[in-house]
């Protein structure tokens, strides 16, 4: 099958995501002068934009490949939340089974970027706002009744996890069990070794190397760490993203696969970049891709959403467009045959 009738077998594959919410909040501005008061720089109000983050961004590159996605995930009982699941509708994912806390706000980024007009803004700093952990308990009983509730709609689940409160052991511990019967994909910021026994982790480097205990500097460090991750972890597979160096496959008793990056002319924005990864990965596993086409397929998302502001999202056509562009590297089609 090629990979343009893979990404059409993702219409309607039905995927379940669980984890963390996040709302990207953008402030554009453009610099006026230095401020009399201190030496701060001075802006000016331009517009302001919120983008679905974390694993409603996750949700959404899903719907935008055409799956049918349903999210389960914390948001807090607020303008921010209530806007955020308003754009998730819009975007054909499923929100019925969001958890709305009154306990918590909805978790924030909100990021102020300058530049002149025509110009692409730098970003300056940005502001988080999200629960204490102290203060907040995980709401486990009702995660796990929204998860049973979805299960027999799906046949797949993706776990977004930026170590916030849904994901607690109990959940995790669920996730593990469904490992058994259907793939369960895991894109986790620092929980890796939480998560053993899942069917594919797919972490960048960095969270690679502190779950490893091990630092990568070259080639040969990511596939040690890789085979150390797959073996350690019991999992069906690793896909380790390297940003400019591209990814690396790990599968259980075979050669490492590498794979080079997409050429991209100038990157804008990695923000949200490993969330694509994991969608664009497993739509194209529930459409019949292999592990190495699964992983060329992301790989190509990724180098889509790079190039834009923000968390965002790859259609369809891009992909198509860039599988012109970029073919899949021969060493991967002959291992993907074999």
């Amino acid at each position: 099958m090629s990979l343009a009738a893979i990404v059409k077998q993702m219409q309607g594959a039905p995927i379940g995501v669980v984890g963390d919410l996040i709302a990207d909040i953008y402030v554009y501005t453009r610099p006026a002068r230095l401020s009399r008061e201190a030496p701060v720089l001075i802006v000016h109000h331009e517009r302001e934009e919120l983008i679905p983050g974390g694993a409603a961004n996750t949700a959404r590159n899903l719907a935008e490949l055409g799956a049918k996605v349903w999210l389960v995930a914390d948001i807090g009982a607020d303008r921010t939340g209530d806007e955020v699941a308003a754009i998730l509708a819009r975007s054909g994912v499923e929100t019925s089974a969001l958890l709305r806390r009154d306990d918590r706000p909805t978790v924030t980024k909100t990021r102020i970027l300058a530049g002149d007009p025509h110009r692409t803004k730098q970003q300056l700093f940005r502001i988080d706002r999200e629960p204490k952990r102290s203060e907040v308990k995980p709401r486990e009983a009702e995660a796990i009744a929204r998860l049973e509730r979805i299960d027999p709609h799906v046949r797949a689940w993706l776990v977004s996890d930026y170590d916030y409160d849904l994901l607690s052991p109990g959940v995790i511990e669920w996730l593990r069990r469904r490992a058994t019967h259907k793939p369960v994909i895991v894109d986790s910021r620092h929980r890796l070794p939480s998560f053993r026994g899942v069917s594919v982790l797919t972490p960048n480097e960095e969270e690679a190397e502190a779950a490893a205990g091990t630092p990568i500097e070259s080639s040969a460090d990511a596939i040690a760490v890789g085979r150390k991750l797959a073996a350690q972890l019991a999992v069906g597979a690793v896909l380790l993203t390297r940003g400019k160096n591209g990814m690396m496959l790990f599968e259980a008793g075979v050669e490492p696969v590498e794979f080079p990056v997409v050429g991209i002319r100038e990157v804008v924005d990695v923000s949200g970049a490993g969330d694509t990864v994991v969608a664009a990965f497993t739509a194209a596993r529930l459409a019949g891709a292999s592990l190495r086409e699964a992983a060329w397929i992301s790989n190509c998302a990724a180098s889509v959403v790079v190039m834009k502001v923000g968390a965002s999202t790859c259609s369809p056509n891009e992909l198509s467009a860039i599988f012109d562009l970029a073919p899949m590297p021969a060493s991967a089609i002959r291992r993907a045959e074999a």
